[in-house]
């Protein structure tokens, strides 16, 4: 009997947990730094009021990041993207109000750059692409906008280059973190894409059940203490060939999927329903006793017996097997097999252990 091993995928880190912890030092930092900016603002003339006004949305902003942070059932995607618009909201605000009268013109001492690159690259990162085009290109225009806007209404050769060149490292970084950001899209694109194949290769079409090949993954961690004990049930429907043969596959098909439900309902989550081929299952018990094993599938026999089927009644075969010492997976289903064989062979609609 030979069980094939499901193909191992990579799997994405999650970094849900450190990147919790790196918005919450930034964050901290941020409160911080706007607290004594606002406090320096405020204690020290004359009144800076683009000044106070930043520092004090800074501070609010801060504030709520860091609880919005400390309540784990929000969800960390909703709390970049929210911080995200802000902050892109706040930016676009200080950098174009001047245009229209504002009271002064943030310095040019290259954190413009800095804060649009960051924006730029978040935008890209953290929203869906058909909505993060419209702010990415609503982040540049602002950019763009106010360092360009009075250098060509007054040139200066010096401010000009000094500008361009700040300009083109802020769009070749910028290009850089879309080709990592595309790169990443891609190979997680690709990852999404051999996870989906290998779940069908793994799923039975007709029912959803785990198939024979997805078996091993179970009989794999249920192996692994060479103490728990295993028990495995192998189910057969009696004369299922005469329901084909009288009411057509689809009745056939009927019959399987309404006693693969009635098997899933009465078993629960006390162990793994598997379709083992044709009108066989195999249920896998861990940490179950060979005693509990027979009631497990007596009260499986008689769910299925009670079904009302439109092509008529319906009863089902039981071979029953318990984990022996040096057992392997083999074995424990070779004797679960010959259980059902006497079953089948004793009159069918029966349960029968294979103890050696």
């Amino acid at each position: 009997m030979n069980f094939l091993m499901p193909t191992p995928l990579p799997k994405p880190t999650s970094l849900d947990g450190p990147k919790r912890s790196t918005y919450l030092a930034t964050a901290c930092c941020l409160l911080l730094f706007s607290s004594v900016r606002l406090a320096t603002l405020l204690a020290v003339g004359p009144l800076n009021p683009l000044g106070v006004a930043l520092s004090t949305l800074l501070l609010l902003l801060s504030f709520w990041t860091i609880w919005a942070l400390r309540q784990k059932n929000l969800a960390l995607p909703l709390i970049e993207k929210t911080v995200l618009l802000v902050c892109v909201g706040l930016y676009l605000t200080f950098t174009l109000q001047p245009l229209f009268g504002g009271p002064q013109r943030l310095d040019n001492a290259g954190l413009n750059e800095l804060g649009a690159l960051a924006l730029a690259a978040g935008v890209y990162v953290f929203l869906p692409l058909h909505r993060a085009k419209y702010w990415l290109t609503a982040v540049l225009a602002g950019h763009f906008i106010s360092r360009w806007e009075p250098l060509l209404l007054e040139p200066n050769w010096l401010s000009l280059g000094t500008q361009l060149t700040r300009d083109s490292v802020f769009l070749a970084t910028l290009l850089l973190i879309v080709l990592l950001g595309n790169h990443r899209s891609a190979w997680r694109g690709a990852y999404d894409s051999a996870k989906a194949m290998r779940d069908m290769a793994h799923t039975d079409d007709l029912i959803g059940l785990p198939n024979r090949r997805a078996a091993y993954r179970y009989f794999e961690k249920a192996m692994r203490g060479a103490q728990t004990p295993v028990s495995v049930l192998l189910l057969d429907i009696d004369n299922f060939k005469r329901i084909n043969d009288s009411h057509g596959h689809e009745a056939g098909d009927a019959a399987l999927q309404a006693i693969a439900a009635a098997v899933q309902r009465t078993l629960g989550t006390s162990g793994v329903l598997v379709r083992w081929g044709g009108e066989e299952f195999l249920v896998l018990l861990s940490g179950i006793t060979l005693t509990h094993a027979l009631r497990e599938a007596e009260a499986l026999r008689a769910a299925v017996e009670e079904l009302a089927l439109p092509s008529g009644s319906v009863t089902i075969s039981i071979g029953v097997s318990s984990r022996m010492p040096k057992d392997d997976v083999q074995e424990l289903v070779r004797r679960a097999d010959i259980g059902l064989y006497h079953a089948k062979t004793s009159g069918k609609n029966r349960v029968i252990a294979q103890i050696s």
